[in-house]
């Protein structure tokens, strides 16, 4: 059963849809996905240019066996060469449709090629509130590269694409929490069906967190609440309001005098979400006097009951 008072989640679509959207709007400076960089490589001058024509998709998910082993670690062997096993934690794919390059000795003849389906492979590190991405494997297809320029990309731009994956996977966050005055226990974040999802309980709730048994809406981006977070935003909404008072004051006929007082504190708890329902109520205080005037007290000598009569019509 779970128990928590609000969870905040990405699908699978919504972690994309940051990377797109990193990837419209990318740095002037460092971009991550375009760029020219000049290093070198066993002594010698050497250069890269890169560019990422469409934007990545993110998979939330460990690659297929087969996938894993052929892919190359930071340090260009195959995960089956290295004997590098697919890690248990959970893993994300960073999926580029295209990439194009430019490398080779600075001065020289340039090799270019259009690599499709590059896919970045990364640990996620849940610990906690925040999101540790950690790269380690790139599945690129190398079928059609002569021994030297497999030698150069593994050392040259093997390493950069590694570098700016891992730029890349920075833009992944979840929604921050901030529901004014009320206070929540250390936020939990872990993968579920292929979503992103933050959970934690509200202070005052004792019990231990729990996810189990969650179903993950279909939404890109998703949030939950729980009916106790409902009541006490609710509270904290009337009561800072303050009390409701309503007081007047006047006089009847010209023969008493009146003055009334109303003090109450609203408050509010949820009653069902479809059809919404909220049930309000107020404990109220009334205080109420009437004193008579001259006439009033006149007409009391003179005809007692008429003046209870006057009174009251």
């Amino acid at each position: 059963m779970s128990d928590f008072d609000i969870l905040v989640g990405l699908s699978q679509a919504g972690v994309s849809n940051l990377v797109a959207q990193y990837h419209a709007s990318p740095p002037e400076n460092d971009n991550p996905f375009k760029g020219r960089m000049e290093l070198e490589i066993l002594g010698q001058p050497a250069v890269i240019e890169w560019g990422v024509i469409s934007s990545p998709e993110i998979i939330l998910a460990r690659p297929d066996c087969d996938v894993w082993l052929a892919a190359q670690g930071w340090d260009g062997l195959t995960n089956e060469e290295a004997n590098r096993h697919c890690p248990k934690l959970p893993m994300l794919q960073l999926k580029f449709p295209q990439l194009d390059l430019l490398w080779g000795l600075l001065g020289a003849d340039l090799s270019s090629g259009t690599s499709k389906d590059v896919i970045a492979h990364a640990i996620l590190n849940l610990k906690g509130s925040t999101v540790g991405v950690e790269l380690v494997a790139v599945t690129v297809d190398q079928s059609e590269f002569g021994e030297i320029d497999k030698q150069i990309f593994n050392l040259l731009v093997l390493p950069t694409i590694f570098k700016k994956a891992e730029e890349i996977l920075t833009v992944i966050h979840l929604p921050e929490l901030d529901l004014g005055e009320l206070s929540f226990n250390p936020l939990q974040i872990s993968q579920v069906d292929r979503c992103l999802v933050g959970a934690a309980t509200l202070k005052s709730n004792f019990s231990p967190l729990d996810i189990t048994g969650l179903t993950v809406p279909s939404d890109s981006v998703f949030i939950l609440l729980s009916d106790n977070l409902v009541n006490a935003a609710l509270s904290i909404a009337f009561t800072a309001n303050g009390p409701f008072i309503k007081e007047d004051s006047g006089q009847h006929h010209g023969l008493a005098n009146w003055k009334y007082k109303a003090e109450g504190l609203p408050s509010a708890r949820l009653g069902s979400v479809e059809p919404l329902t909220i049930h309000a109520e107020a404990n109220m205080n009334l205080e109420a006097s009437m004193s008579l005037t001259a006439a009033g007290i006149a007409l009391l000598v003179v005809s007692p009951l008429g003046c209870v009569i006057s009174l009251f019509v």
